[in-house]
Order: structure tokens, then sequence, then C-alpha cells
């Protein structure tokens, strides 16, 4: 019942599992175990290619550096990252899927997006000395490779998992399965998910498409994207903790309901991994070369919004893609961290209204300004069967007859 005899990883249309129980009108699922392990596995084996990548920029790269005490970029590091490294994960990653039978969705998006994305931007990092701290190839290789951050203590050293924060971080992630599994099911009991793989409107990129009812449906599904997301980081921080030894840092904190402004919803609350990794391995290395703080805020997004565009290719390749409404999402928010800059600079009363105003209306007033274009954004996931596919990886209630998409055919 749990563990079926199929391959997660090749689930088109059916649903592996068996219902718990049944009703006249619902099945009641238990999430996959088998999906789960088999996605542990993909984490476990991507981290070590990720980590010998790291391993031969720390021998071409960073030793060099050290030991020649020559801080200057050269030619032979740049061919490092711009020619092996970057290419190499940039290209591999779909062909090796598709060779590997990888179907699924949620596989094809965690195997092509998490080392990969991870990998490139730490070896911009590394070309341009925003590298983390290592004494050793050992120890570069580990925080290259691994699909999280580690948390330092006040030392500075790698932080010890305790056994209770481990028992504390699988409490976490077992309640945001729940959680997960309970939004999707009430969206599939009262037909409130979109219609999967239908044409897009001719409005869809117009502002005729930007109705009250749409922008409901963008927090929904925006919300659905966050849970799982942060599903999935707790899943992988479990793992990392249990596997490592150490403790890692939170990826999501509640952007969607704790944000007092756009800066504090991307800056410190939706996906700090990435985050960091645009941080160092695109912001620094701008303002490093002389670019000013706003073009540094510019690349950061541009290349959020590039790399974004590329996952179209990899991880969707049931969707017919369209290029662009994702890259407009991000230079959007551009916009909206300019603006909050110059309001905050000219009148003192916006520092006080944050003060004054409840956080939860505050976060209300920051999604709103991107919530009537959160559809380019959610485009790739909406015309995709990620939502679908997931459903594996969650307890579930779905109504009878209706296959992962939770509608009748």
């Amino acid at each position: 019942m749990f563990f079926p005899n199929e391959w997660p990883h090749t689930v088109l249309y059916e649903d592996i599992r068996t219902p718990l129980w049944s009703t006249t009108h619902y099945d009641i699922y238990f999430l996959s175990l088998w999906f789960w392990l088999e996605i542990a596995l993909v984490c476990i084996l991507e981290a070590v290619i990720g980590a010998l990548c790291g391993a031969l920029l720390y021998v071409f790269v960073l030793l060099p550096r050290k030991l020649q005490k020559q801080p200057h970029i050269t030619p032979t590091d740049c061919f490092w990252v711009f020619g092996i490294v970057i290419p190499f994960w940039i290209f591999c990653p779909d062909p090796a899927m598709n060779a590997l039978g990888v179907h699924n969705q949620i596989f094809r998006f965690c195997m092509g997006t998490i080392t990969p994305t991870l990998s490139m931007f730490r070896a911009t990092q590394a070309l341009f000395g925003f590298a983390p701290p290592s004494d050793s190839l050992g120890s570069y290789a580990f925080q290259y490779g691994s699909p999280l951050l580690i948390h330092n203590n006040a030392k500075g050293e790698w932080q010890h998992a305790t056994i209770s924060r481990i028992i504390r971080r699988m409490l976490k992630f077992s309640a945001m399965l729940l959680a997960t599994g309970a939004l999707q099911s009430c969206l599939y009991c009262f037909d409130s998910f979109p219609s999967f793989h239908l044409p897009r409107p001719e409005h869809y990129y117009t502002l005729q498409y930007v109705t009250l009812r749409q922008i409901f449906d963008n927090f929904w599904l925006g919300l659905l994207v966050m849970l799982y997301l942060t599903a999935f980081c707790d899943g992988l921080a479990f793992l990392t903790m249990v596997l490592t030894g150490y403790e890692t840092q939170p990826v999501m904190r509640n952007p969607l309901f704790g944000s007092s402004r756009p800066s504090d919803f991307w800056g410190r609350r939706w996906n700090r991994l990435i985050h960091d990794c645009l941080k160092q391995g695109v912001y620094k290395p701008i303002r490093s070369l002389g670019g000013s703080h706003a073009v540094g805020v510019m690349g950061a997004f541009v290349a959020s919004g590039a790399f974004h565009e590329w996952l179209l290719e990899t991880a969707f390749p049931t969707v017919a893609p369209v290029h662009g409404p994702t890259l407009v999402f991000f230079l959007w928010q551009v916009v909206l961290l300019m603006m909050e800059q110059q309001v905050e600079a000219r009148w003192k009363m916006f520092s006080t209204l944050q003060k004054v105003l409840p956080r939860p209306l505050l976060s209300l007033l920051v999604i709103m300004l991107a919530l009537p274009i959160g559809h380019l954004f959610l485009d790739s996931y909406i015309h995709s069967a990620f939502f679908e596919h997931g459903s594996l990886l969650l307890p579930m209630i779905r109504p009878v007859g209706t296959g992962l998409t939770g509608k009748g055919e």
C-alpha cells in the first residue's frame, strides 16, 4: 500500500497509491513513502556530484589563489567557472533526466533546479572571492555540495544538531505536509483548482486578465507554492541534519503572512537559500566591479528571472514555454524595491506606519503589490503537472473517479 511496484519518477497520470479509505464521494490517500525515499536518494546523489564540482573549483581556482596570495581573477579561473562548471549544470540535467526516464514533474524540478542552480551561483561566488570560509578541500566541497546552508554558532563554527532540534524539525516537516495536503485537498474538493493543460486565454498577459477572481486564485496558488517549498525544504533540512549532524538555516520564513515590506519579503523571508546565492554570487560581484546598489539589485533579480526562464525547459517539459513573463515578474519586484527605498527616504511617515499597523495588514499590503501579476510567476506551475504529481508527496483527499488532477474526465 505504501510502497507500490513502480518508481515514482516515471509517474505521469495515474496515482500509484491505494486509498486508505473511500467514501461515496471521496478517496483518502496517505503520502507515498516510496516517493519520498526516491527523492531523498536523488538529493543525496546530486549533493555528492555538487561536492565533486566544489572540489574541482577548490583545487583549480581557490587553492592556487591561496598559495600564490593572488586575489585577482585569472583567465584560467574564468575558464573553469564559465567554460566548464556553469555549462555542465546548464546543459547536462535535461538530457540526463530524459535518458533516465524521469517524467514526474516533482522529480524534474528537484533534479533540474536545486543542485544545478546552487552550483552555478556558488561557482561565481568562488570566482569573485565571496566563497564561504574554508580551511580545507573537504570543508569547501561539503559546503558547496550541501543543498542547504549550514548554521554557524557565535564562534563562526558549524552548529551541531541536537536530538531535540532534529525531532523538532521532523515534527515541523510533518505539520507542513499535513497543511500542504489539506490546502490542495480543499482546492480539489471545492473544484477551485485551475484546469490544467488548457490553452492560455488570449488576454492572459494583459490588464484585462486581472480580475478580483484571478487575484484570489493567484493568492491561493501562491500560498500552495509557498507550502510546497516550505515542506520540501523542511524535509531536506531533516535529512541533512540526520546525515551530517549539523544544524541548517531555515529557507522559508512565512513570507506571505510575516513580511512588513517588499525588501523584507525577498531579503529575509522568501527562499533564503536562493537569496544567499544571488547575494554572494551576483549582487556582491557586481558591487565589487563598481556597480551601484541599484545595479546590484537589478542584476540579482535579472539573474533570478533568467534561471526561472531556464527552468521552463528543464523542469516543465509538458508546458508550451512562453519566455519573458517570469522575467517581467521579477523586474517588477525591482521596481517595488526601488519605490520602497525612495518612499522610505522621502516620507518618514512610512516608517511610522510600519511600527503602528498590524503585521498581517502590512503583509497583505505587501503581497497585494505582486498578486495582480502573480500568474506570470505561477504560470509554469499552473500549466504543467507540478501540482498533480506533487499530490503523491502528500496526504490527500480527492473526489472519487478523478485522476491526479482531481477532476473528472
